[in-house]
């Protein structure tokens, strides 16, 4: 389960989980569940992303970088590893959604991409602090987009 860090500024606003994969309920599959919702501050409409993979694959994936201002957690990883992950902006993902029942190609962007990386991880035996610098966790790029 993948969760967002409540922005530093407002530690009182937590962040629910945004996706679940079969690997951190022990099970061996390949799938992944992510649901992520927003919110316009100015019109307050509701979007919400979802979709339930089975065998997904990322395709395509951009040069950009992104990141999530006050880093990613997930809830398989025992204490706070903190820094930038360094995401693709943009992918390309194919899969079967099971909420679609259908085969889909899905091109993702900003956050909805960095959790559909963070879910893939788990299937392919990855963590996102394999992706944070070691020596500067913090260090940022002027280049890089910060979610």
């Amino acid at each position: 389960m993948w969760f967002l860090h409540p922005k530093k500024n407002n530690a009182n606003k937590i962040k629910p989980a945004v996706g679940l994969a079969a690997p951190q309920i022990g099970h061996n599959l390949k799938m992944y569940y992510i649901r992520i919702e927003e919110t316009d501050e100015e019109t307050e409409n509701k979007k919400i992303i979802e979709h339930a993979m089975i065998n997904p694959k990322i395709i395509g994936k951009s040069e950009q970088i992104a990141c999530i201002e006050e880093g990613e957690g997930c809830l398989s990883v025992n204490g706070d590893k903190e820094g930038f992950v360094l995401r693709s902006f943009r992918i390309i993902i194919e899969g079967y959604d099971y909420l679609k029942q259908q085969q889909v190609t899905i091109t993702a962007r900003g956050l909805e991409a960095i959790v559909f990386q963070h879910e893939q991880g788990h299937l392919e035996g990855n963590l996102y602090y394999d992706l944070i610098n070691k020596t500067e966790p913090w260090m940022k790029k002027s280049d890089w987009i910060i979610l």
